[in-house]
């Protein structure tokens, strides 16, 4: 088990919050480990309590595109700093099921669900008998026809011909099943279906338990699942046709966004808002290696880019400064020509800075590589004055593009330092000398002035390095 989710267990308890991880208890363990979600279904009177408990923790809302299209659904996050890693808290105040992209059924048993259950380790989970009932449930509505016609026609006929073969429903769902089914005690069963599921009829919900057993037949499937529609009619929000046009909207809304490789659409964004990291530090330091890693960190649940600004992806008018530098270049003019190469990688540098305020704005999380900083002559800084002063307009030209980078708007500069001797050490393939220079500025230079900057001596073992580190991204995240 992960400390942080150790901790928010312990806070639940001292708190006096019911709830219990109401679904895939046969994994509990990898739950519990941060390996996969936490699914708790909590009293909806104790909601306002448990924001509080989110809060203290350090534990933040994600929202996504899906947030609009459930009810009482949300999606939290904290941060194992010793694991390194993200806990994935799904909280629901309401037992809604069904099809991924419209959950239309809402089960009146969530105070009865909750109180009739066992701890297993640090963590409430429901009875077998309750959440294998639950899982029948689930299951059919998630393979009922309306979403079997949405899936792509491929991806149809593969279920179709596999359906004698590997079974309708297959992987950890139907293994959760199986093992619900072994430990499940018939007796206990009855006696569930008749205090908390008086809904269903028993006989109906064997058959239903048959269907799921052989697993060999989308026909019962389709049967089974309308048939519980009907008995479940009560607690809908809507029938099978209008179910039918928002799930289309949506899978096709999902469609699009791929064809679009409009990213976000998948993934989360945290509460408090985009935000963007610049990290700076000299060679040998292990920036871009500690970028990645918090990148590996948060990208399996938030939107997240790197971006490098030292060496940026090329813009169109930096495609025209380059044929431009490629023509001076052509009549003898160096000098010239390689004026408007620096101007290429200062409009590029800008160019990547902007698309960085922009994908904040959005909500997204960016890390930059490197940042044009006052003092800092070595790299990522004008370059034209080097060359002859007397080329005024493109002096000028090129001091606009590194202005329009305002270190300011960068929620937090992450400055690694490294003793130039011990770059050495670390580098010997690079040139000594220009090794020097840039760690060396780095190295001197005071960051004091810079309100938003955080220094870490990288001299420190890279465990110590990486924990700083996922602190102040947390930290920040947390901020409004």
């Amino acid at each position: 088990m992960t400390d942080a989710i150790e901790i928010f267990l312990n806070e639940l308890e001292k708190e006096n919050i019911s709830y219990v991880h109401w679904k895939s208890n046969t994994n509990i363990d990898k739950a519990l480990s941060g390996e996969d979600d936490l699914d708790i279904v909590v009293d909806p009177q104790k909601k306002e309590h448990i924001f509080k408990i989110f809060k203290k923790l350090h534990i933040i809302r994600g929202f996504s595109t899906k947030d609009s299209w459930q009810n009482e659904i949300f999606h939290y996050f904290g941060i194992d700093i010793q694991k390194k890693k993200l806990v994935h808290i799904h909280l629901h105040f309401l037992l809604e099921v069904g099809y991924d992209m419209d959950k239309s059924v809402n089960l009146p048993i969530v105070e009865k669900y909750i109180n009739d259950k066992i701890k297993y380790k640090y963590i409430y989970i429901p009875t077998v008998e309750n959440e294998y009932i639950i899982l029948i449930i689930r299951l059919l509505l998630k393979n009922a026809f309306i979403p079997y016609i949405l899936l792509s026609p491929l991806t149809q006929l593969k279920i179709y011909k596999a359906q004698k073969s590997k079974g309708v429903v297959t992987g950890n769902a139907y293994n959760e099943f199986l093992d619900l089914y072994s430990r499940v005690d018939r007796i206990k069963l009855n006696k569930s279906l008749e205090d908390v599921y008086s809904f269903l009829k028993k006989d109906f919900f064997y058959q239903c338990e048959d269907v799921i057993k052989n697993n060999d037949s989308l026909k019962d499937y389709f049967s089974c699942s309308g048939k519980l529609k009907k008995m479940l009619k009560t607690y809908r929000y809507h029938e099978d046709i209008k179910s039918f046009f928002i799930s289309f909207y949506r899978v096709n809304q999902i469609r699009l966004s791929k064809f679009n490789r409009n990213k976000i659409k998948f993934k989360k964004l945290p509460e408090y808002g985009g935000k963007i990291f610049a990290f700076v530090g000299g060679d040998g330091a292990g920036k871009t290696s500690n970028i990645e890693k918090l990148y590996e960190i948060l990208v399996e649940h938030f939107y997240v880019e790197i971006i490098h600004v030292g060496r940026p992806k090329v813009s169109i008018l930096g495609i025209f400064f380059r044929i431009t530098a490629k023509l001076f270049k052509n009549f003898g003019l160096k000098d010239i020509a390689q004026s408007f190469i620096y101007l290429e990688v200062a409009n590029n540098r800008k160019k990547a800075y902007e698309k960085a305020l922009d994908i904040k704005r959005k909500g997204g999380i960016v890390l930059l590589d490197r940042i044009p900083l006052e003092g800092i002559t070595a790299m990522d800084c004008p370059r034209v004055n080097t060359l002859n002063k007397q080329y005024t307009l493109l002096l000028k030209l090129e001091e606009y593009f590194y202005k329009k980078i305002d270190i300011n708007k960068v929620d937090k500069l992450i400055v690694l330092k490294l003793n130039p001797e011990i770059a050495l050490r670390r580098r010997p393939e690079d040139d000594a000398e220009e090794l020097l220079i840039r760690s060396g500025q780095i190295w001197e230079k005071d960051f004091s002035n810079i309100d938003n900057s955080h220094v870490i001596n990288t001299e420190n073992t890279f465990h110590y390095v990486e924990e700083e580190i996922l602190k102040i991204v947390w930290n920040s995240i947390n901020e409004v």
